[in-house]
Order: structure tokens, then C-alpha cells, then sequence
């Protein structure tokens, strides 16, 4: 998540926690005793509800800059732009590199001219919980899941894909 959304709910908290203490500083709990509990509460909630939409929000919008655009010898990301791959195994390798440096911005590149992609590939989830190091041998550990839909096809029920090898295997049976 990015740091402004979470420095917006560290300013939140921190306002109804000031608007908390002023209303018993200034003596208002001895005025309307039960109101003050139920303001308290309600703002409470405001602020919980708000920091989760903001999150949700943010989940989705970085859910729909992970998508790929596959055509026969390129991808496209609306972040990254357009990479050149020729095979199904160079898209996956292409789609895994532009997903990981991904920053997330909102920033939008052009599309190319007269696209026609053969496929949408959605990453619900990426997230590598180890680098790779040659030094040691020990590969890279990636959870990568989401699905593939053919763009002529929009309703019909796309493909999941749980891995590397699922996507690749997707993308070939798709073809």
C-alpha cells in the first residue's frame, strides 16, 4: 500500500484521538454524558470503515495495473508499457519481470497502434517471498495466481492459473 494512505490513517487516528480527549477536556462528558459515548463510537467507526475502503480501493487499483495485454509477439502493461516476446515462455518471462518492477504509479503508457491481443492475463496475486540466488543455488520462490480470459470471448469463464508453470500451461492450451 502506499505510504499517503497510510500516513492518512496515522492523521485520522490521530485527529479523533485530539477530538476524543478535547470533548472530556473541555467538560462536555459532564454536559451530555451519553452523547459523547455515542459520537465517540460513531466517529470510531467512520474512521475504520474509511481506512478498509481506502484499502480495498488500493488492493484493486494495483490488481488492475498487474494486468497483461497478450498479443503474438508483444505484451503491454498499462504501467510498463510494451515488451517484445516472441514465444509463450518469453511472455511469461517478460510478464514475471514487468509485474516485479512495477511501481505502482499512475502513470499510464500508450497503447500500441492497432492492438490485437490474444489474451488478458490478470494477476490476482503476486508476491515473491524469496530472490533468487546464484550463489547459493536457491531459486526464486513466487507465488503468482490469477487467471487468462481471450478478449473475443469475454464471457466465457477464464482460465486460473496458480503458478508459473499453470500460466505457461495456459497460455499454450489457449493458443
Amino acid at each position: 500500500m502506499k505510504k499517503s494512505n497510510w500516513l492518512a490513517f496515522i492523521i485520522a487516528i490521530i485527529i479523533s484521538a485530539f477530538l476524543l480527549w478535547l470533548w472530556f477536556f473541555l467538560g462536555f462528558n459532564h454536559i451530555d454524558y451519553p452523547l459523547d459515548l455515542v459520537l465517540s463510537i460513531i466517529w470510531w467507526i467512520i474512521v475504520a470503515v474509511a481506512c478498509y475502503v481506502i484499502y480495498r480501493v488500493e488492493k484493486k487499483r494495483q490488481e488492475r495495473a498487474r494486468t497483461c495485454y497478450v498479443a503474438d509477439n508483444y505484451i503491454y502493461n498499462s504501467e510498463a508499457g510494451s515488451y517484445s516476446a516472441e514465444s509463450p515462455e518469453e511472455a511469461v518471462q517478460r510478464m514475471h519481470d514487468v509485474i516485479k518492477e512495477l511501481e505502482y504509479t499512475f502513470d499510464v503508457k500508450d497503447m500500441p497502434k492497432d492492438p490485437k491481443f490474444n489474451f488478458v492475463v490478470r494477476s490476482k496475486k503476486f508476491k515473491i517471498t524469496q530472490e533468487a540466488d546464484e550463489a547459493n543455488g536457491t531459486p526464486e520462490e513466487l507465488e503468482w495466481e490469477g487467471e487468462v480470459s481471450l478478449p473475443e470471448r469475454p464471457d466465457d469463464n477464464p482460465t486460473p492459473f496458480g503458478n508459473r508453470d499453470e500460466l505457461l500451461k495456459a497460455l499454450v492450451n489457449l493458443a
